[in-house]
Formats: structure tokens, C-alpha cells, sequence
């Protein structure tokens, strides 16, 4: 809401380098050339005043072979009081009030933050941004104006590169209240979007794939979003309104609105407790409901989805029967098997890998029986092996969730299923995902005929009682035949589930019927091209 009429930030900003230039004279000079120059009559001209100032002692001193500038810091001042004068618009937003709302953010957000003062004169981030805004103007009145690139943009994108490790190419657009924390490090590439309110660490990269020019090819950050440092976003994807996304992860799907990624790739745990993750900073992550999981909720269990054996009762061996043992034996193992699949890079046909060294607990068992001590050491190398590898890939590795629960993989597209976001999730098995059956929205929840007698029931507005649950993969058959993308599909499928954890209060990793009979229309009208009349008609033809 920032207006360059308004000199309340003008005041303050000079009141603070008034005080500062008497209690520390030695950096009196340095105030009256930025902050406290003649010119600054503005909270905008003082700040181009400084980023330039900064700029041109920063790089270019040594240019001409005779100690002057490469570019004259008079002019390099001019085209920075002229941008931020500008009536053209980055992202819906005049310079002017990008610039006040940017230095705002870090005073709210940083604790090392103290004063209005600090970002404009000593944060490299929040300079580098004023750097970024001056040059996508300078890009866009060129390709107006003489319909080719910008120069002096180009120019001023490398300097700021060389002088405060930011990367952030002219063309990209970038929101207001944007803090760079740290900063070093951050590529912005040049179809790439930032909204408003968002937080980037530092390392993180937005970055594109493939060489065609012209190509849309970077990502598309929505509003409130954060960034964990380190993180790399790849490709032309979407990160949507008010999420986040943990430290070191790579992301290379679309992570749909408020929800929490992390990993390496990124797959998604849950949703942001909070509505603007951009401003609450929460990097550690602490403010997430996890969306996969059973057992901690205030409700308790539900008789008709009772929580397996926890993985701590397994390694007591306090399984009811030698059969219930034997089917989480055999689970684990073809877990493992997956895992491996996942991660082969020694075999070129994936549907072929290599598990000559896998060993089958049954013949594990058998060498235990047999009174072998040398197998039995291997066995509980290789159990413990496989614990361990369960235990890291599991949503929530504190819960008592069993192997079968918390390792369930997404088998939609195999060899696609180590970067699919939602592999954490029920997604059932890939003949149901690709079937054409007369109810191909459904899928059983257990796969052994014993537990599918516990399968959730619940009754239709039409009185038929349905038993199902609905899956990520089933949703994303069920609208990708009406044209959705991927980004859609996963859009509708986390609002789905959260509303379904909201009447549930139970993490299942899936939609059951009767909050999917009342919610899908509308959801999926809000985050799909989809009409709301052929999404009622689809409805309908489900329930024939």
C-alpha cells in the first residue's frame, strides 16, 4: 500500500542514518552520498541512490586503462532514478512500492534486522533485487521500444552477479516483499515467476530445462512461498500459493498450494500450518500436517482402518501368527526390491534390474532353523539394512506406522516413480491405475482378501453403498482423459485430501468416497479448465 507521496519510510530511513552518522562519524561520508544525498527526496531515490552507489564501487573501478569506471557512476545513478520513477509495472506492482514493501519484508521477517537502514546499505540481497527491478525495466522499454534485448540490462545483471553472487536475469518478474536471506548463491532464470511475499534462502536455484530459445523453461513461483537454501526448483513447473519447500530438496514436479516438499527429489509430506509461509520463515519445517499417517490423531483410530504392527513390535517379533508375519516379511522385501529399482544404475532395461544379491526371508528362515550362525548374522544385517531404509523413506519416521503403511509406492509409471511427489502416498497398484474396469475412480484399500473385509463402506446420495477409496493415480486417470494437467490433477488432489482430513481427522494418503462425492465438483472446478457441467456429468457416470 506503499505510496511515493507518502514519506514516512523517508523519514524514518534518514532519521536512522542521522543517528547513526553521529554516534559513528567514521561512516558519515558514505550516509551523505546515499541515503542523506540532495537527491534523495524520495524513499525510492534514496534507495537508487545507494544500490548504485554500492554498485559502481563495487565492480567496474579498474575499467578504461585509466582508473575510471567502465561505466560512469553519474549515468549509472541517472538510469537508476529513472527506473524507479517509472510507471512501468513488474508482476502488477509500480517499482516504487516493490522497493518499500521489499525492504519491509526484512525488517519483519530477519532478526538480525534491526532498522530500515541495514537492507539498503549492507544486505546483498535485497540489493541485488533493486538491481533486478531497475534492469527488467531497462528490458522491457528496449523490447518496446527498439524490439530487441537490453544491453545496459544485460550489464547491470552481471555487475550485480559480480558483486553480490545473485543471479536473477532481467526478463524474469518477481513480486513485492521479496526477501533474499543470506542471498548467496540464488539463480533466477528467464521465464522464471516469483509472487509476492516470498522468502528464497540462499543456494536455491529456479532453473530451466532444454536449450530451445523462446521455450517457457523455468519454473513459476505462486504468492507467500518458501524456499529452504539449497533447494534447486527445475523446469517449467508450479509452486503454488503459500508452500514450502524444505532445505536441500530438488524439485521436479509441481507442488500444488499450501502444501510441504522435501527431498532429494522432492515428494510431498503435508500441508503449512500457517497461511503465509513466506513471512513465518519456518525453514526448519516445524509447522506442518503431515498428510500420510494413522495412529496420533486427537479422534483415535477408526475400528474400520485399524493401524498395523509399528516397526518397533515387529523387531520384538510380537506378531499375532507365523501367516501376518510372513505377509509383512514378504512386503518388506518387495519394498526393498522397488527401492532398488529405483536407485539402479547399473542396469540399462529397468524392468530387468539387477538383485542377484537380494536375499528372500524365507530362505533366511530356513538357515535360522537350521542352526547356521553364520546365515543368522546375515539376516540381521539384512533386516536391520532394510529397517533402516524404510524407516528414512517413511513420511513421519517418529509414528508407529507400519513397513506396509508408511513405503507405499506410487506404481502409476514405474520408471518415472522415484520423482513422483506423491510415491509417499496410497496410490495403489498400476493394472488398477491403468484398468478399464466400470468404476476405474475406485480402488480396493487393502490387497489380501482377509483385511478387504474391514475396507471402508459408506453410502451415496443415491443410497448404493460403495466401498473405495480414491487415489492420486485414479484421480489423474480419471482428469486427464478431460484434458488436466499434472498440475491440475495435483491442485485437486491435496485440496481433496485436506478437506477429507478436516471431516476424517485421520492422515490416510487417500480420498474417501463420501468426502469425494460432496467436494469434487467444486474443487475440481476451481483448479481445473474443467466445466462444472461436464464435471457433474462425469460424477453421474461414475454413479451409474
Amino acid at each position: 500500500n506503499y505510496n511515493s507521496s507518502d514519506d514516512s519510510l523517508l523519514l524514518r530511513l534518514q532519521k536512522e542514518a542521522q543517528e547513526i552518522s553521529t554516534s559513528e562519524p567514521a561512516l558519515s561520508c558514505m550516509l551523505h552520498r546515499t541515503v542523506l544525498h540532495p537527491d534523495a527526496t524520495t524513499f525510492e531515490k534514496a534507495v537508487a541512490i545507494a544500490v548504485s552507489h554500492r554498485l559502481s564501487l563495487s565492480v567496474g573501478s579498474t575499467g578504461g586503462g585509466c582508473g575510471s569506471p567502465d561505466l560512469c557512476p553519474n549515468v549509472l545513478q541517472d538510469i537508476f532514478l529513472s527506473a524507479v520513477q517509472s510507471k512501468h509495472k513488474e508482476a502488477g506492482h509500480a517499482i516504487a512500492t516493490a522497493l518499500a514493501q521489499d525492504a519491509l519484508a526484512y525488517v519483519r521477517r530477519d532478526p538480525a534486522c534491526d532498522t530500515l537502514l541495514e537492507p539498503i546499505l549492507f544486505f546483498k540481497g535485497y540489493a541485488a533485487v533493486v538491481c533486478h527491478r531497475v534492469a527488467h525495466i531497462q528490458w522491457h522499454l528496449s523490447k518496446t521500444e527498439n524490439k530487441r534485448k537490453s544491453f545496459v540490462s544485460l550489464w547491470i545483471q552481471s555487475q550485480a552477479s559480480s558483486a553480490f553472487g545473485v543471479d536473477i536475469h532481467p526478463a524474469a518478474a518477481i513480486g513485492c516483499g521479496l526477501m533474499l536471506d543470506h542471498a548467496t548463491g540464488i539463480v533466477v532464470g528467464e521465464t522464471a515467476s516469483i509472487g509476492d511475499g516470498c522468502t528464497l534462502l540462499h543456494g536455491v536455484t529456479l532453473g530451466g530445462t532444454g536449450k530451445d530459445k523462446g521455450r517457457d523453461r523455468h519454473p513459476k513461483v505462486g504468492h507467500h512461498v518458501l524456499i529452504g537454501a539449497g533447494t534447486q526448483v527445475l523446469g517449467n513447473i508450479s509452486v503454488g500459493d503459500g508452500a514450502k519447500i524444505g532445505a536441500g530438496s530438488v524439485v521436479l514436479r509441481p507442488v500444488p498450494h499450501g502444501t510441504t516438499a522435501v527431498g532429494v527429489p522432492a515428494r510431498i509430506v503435508g500441508w503449512a500450518k500457517e497461511k503465509y509461509p513466506g513471512s513465518s520463515v519456518d525453514v526448519r519445517l516445524l509447522d506442518v500436517v503431515s498428510a500420510v499417517g494413522a495412529g496420533d490423531e486427537e479422534d483415535g483410530n477408526d475400528d474400520n482402518d485399524q493401524p498395523a504392527p509399528s516397526l518397533q513390535q515387529e523387531d520384538n517379533g510380537e506378531d499375532d501368527s507365523k501367516e501376518e508375519e510372513e505377509h509383512d516379511d514378504e512386503a518388506e522385501l518387495q519394498s526393498e526390491q522397488e527401492i532398488e529399482l529405483a536407485y539402479s544404475t547399473t542396469s540399462l532395461d529397468r524392468n530387468k534390474p539387477k538383485m542377484q544379491h537380494s536375499v528372500s526371508f524365507k530362505e533366511e528362515k530356513e538357515a535360522n532353523n537350521n542352526g547356521e550362525d553364520t546365515k543368522q548374522q546375515q539376516t540381521t544385517s539384512t533386516l536391520e539394512r532394510r529397517i533402516k531404509i524404510g524407516r528414512s523413506l517413511s513420511a513421519d519416521a517418529t509414528s508407529s506406522i507400519s513397513m506396509r503403511k508408511s513405503l507405499f509406492r506410487c506404481t502409476n509409471a514405474p520408471e518415472e516413480d522415484i520423482f513422483c511427489p506423491y510415491r509417499d502416498f496410497f496410490c495403489g497398484s498400476s493394472s488398477s491405475a491403468s484398468s478399464n474396469n466400470s468404476k476405474p475412480l475406485l480402488s480396493p484399500l487393502y490387497s489380501s482378501p482377509k483385511e478387504a473385509t474391514t475396507s471402508p463402506k459408506y453410502q451415496s446420495n443415491k443410497g448404493k453403498n460403495v466401498t473405495g477409496i480414491i487415489t492420486f493415480p485414479k484421480l489423474q486417470h480419471y482428469l486427464q482423459k478431460e484434458g488436466a494437467t499434472n498440475c491440475q490433477v495435483g491442485e485437486t488432489f491435496m485440496e481433496l485430501l485436506k478437506r477429507d482430513y478436516n471431516v476424517h481427522k485421520k492422515r490416510q494418503g487417500y480420498v474417501t468416497f463420501s468426502v469425494f462425492e460432496t467436494e469434487f465438483v467444486k474443487v475440481a472446478e476451481k483448479y481445473t479448465d474443467i466445466g462444472r457441467e461436464r464435471l457433474e456429468m462425469m460424477m453421474k457416470e461414475e454413479m451409474v
